[in-house]
C-alpha cells in the first residue's frame, strides 16, 4: 500500500514555464502512513560579489556568527502556490551573494502529492521541513516566510533555532492563541 496512492505531477508539465529557468532537485522526507516522498526544491548558488553579505556587515546584522559559507535565503510559499512564486526573487538573491533555496511543501508543485486532505497535518508540515533542513544541513538562514509558510516556517525556527539568522515574515498570520481567524480552522490538521 505504501507509495501506490502517492500522486506525482509529470515532469513535462513544468517544461517551458515563463521565466522559470531553474533545474529541480529533490530529496525524500518520511512519511508514516506513505514511506518516503519525494520533496522538490530550487537551489541556486550564490553569485560571489566584492560586498558579499558573508563580510563583516552581514556578521554584525546575525549577531556575529562566523561562517565561510554564503548566507542561505531560504523561502517558504503558502497555499495554493509552490517555489514558482519566488522565480523573479531569486537573482536578486543570489547576485547579492547568498545561496537560494525554495522548496516545494508535500502537496504543492513537483512535490509528491497525497491522496486524501486527512494525509496533511501542520504537525506533518513542520516535520517534513525539519528534515529538509537538516538533510541539506542548512545553517545560517535568512528564513523568508510566506502565507502557510509563516506558521510551518515559525514553528520550524522554534525547533531549530540555532541554524537560522534572521527572518523575514511577509503576508501570514502569527499565532497568538486566540481565536483562529475564518478560514484557519478548514486549513488541513
Amino acid at each position: 500500500m505504501k507509495h501506490s496512492k502517492i500522486l506525482r505531477t509529470a515532469d513535462e508539465y513544468f517544461n517551458d514555464l515563463p521565466d522559470f529557468p531553474y533545474l529541480p532537485h529533490y530529496l525524500e522526507v518520511a512519511d508514516e502512513h506513505y514511506g518516503n516522498l519525494r520533496m522538490h526544491y530550487l537551489d541556486q548558488p550564490a553569485i560571489p560579489t566584492t560586498a558579499s553579505p558573508s563580510t563583516d556587515q552581514h556578521d554584525q546584522a546575525t549577531n556575529n556568527v562566523a561562517n565561510t559559507e554564503p548566507p542561505i535565503v531560504l523561502m517558504l510559499h503558502g497555499e495554493p502556490t509552490w517555489c514558482y512564486l519566488y522565480r523573479k526573487l531569486i537573482p536578486s538573491i543570489t547576485s547579492a551573494g547568498y545561496r537560494a533555496i525554495a522548496p516545494d511543501h508535500i502537496g504543492f508543485g513537483r512535490s509528491d502529492k497525497l491522496p486524501n486532505r486527512e494525509d496533511y497535518s501542520y504537525q506533518k508540515f513542520v516535520d517534513w521541513m525539519v528534515e529538509f533542513i537538516e538533510q541539506l544541513d542548512l545553517t545560517n538562514i535568512v528564513l523568508v516566510i510566506q502565507d502557510w509558510g509563516g506558521p510551518i516556517g515559525l514553528r520550524t525556527l522554534a525547533k531549530m533555532s540555532d541554524r537560522f539568522a534572521a527572518v523575514i515574515v511577509t503576508n501570514t498570520l502569527l499565532p497568538n492563541c486566540e481565536e483562529e481567524p475564518k478560514g484557519v480552522a478548514d486549513w488541513p490538521g
